[in-house]
């Protein structure tokens, strides 16, 4: 399994006060006459510099999940179908 992690470093005036985990399908980059210049964060525009990558080895070139993230995921689908079926049953509804 591959994936990808970002950090923010967010500044306060010429320091970097604390890092921020960025959710990587929440990321973008921008791209000038094919070069990347920074980075998209939803609405948020930031320098190239003021984002820390990991990235597993991928050898199919593309983006994904990393592990936890997927894991993650995973759970939260299992617990959200776990919660809709107690609900049926505990409404009345025939299985």
């Amino acid at each position: 399994m591959w994936g990808e992690a970002y950090l923010y470093k967010v500044p306060l005036g010429k320091k970097i006060i604390t890092l921020q985990y960025i959710n990587p399908t929440a990321i973008t980059p921008i791209m000038v006459n094919g070069v990347q210049t920074g980075r998209r964060i939803g609405t948020k525009v930031v320098k190239k510099d003021d984002i820390i990558a990991f990235r597993s080895p991928n050898p199919y070139g593309t983006g994904g999940y990393s592990p936890l993230m997927a894991i993650r995921k995973t759970l939260s689908i299992e617990w959200n179908m776990e919660t809709r079926n107690e609900a049926l049953l505990k409404n009345g509804a025939t299985p």
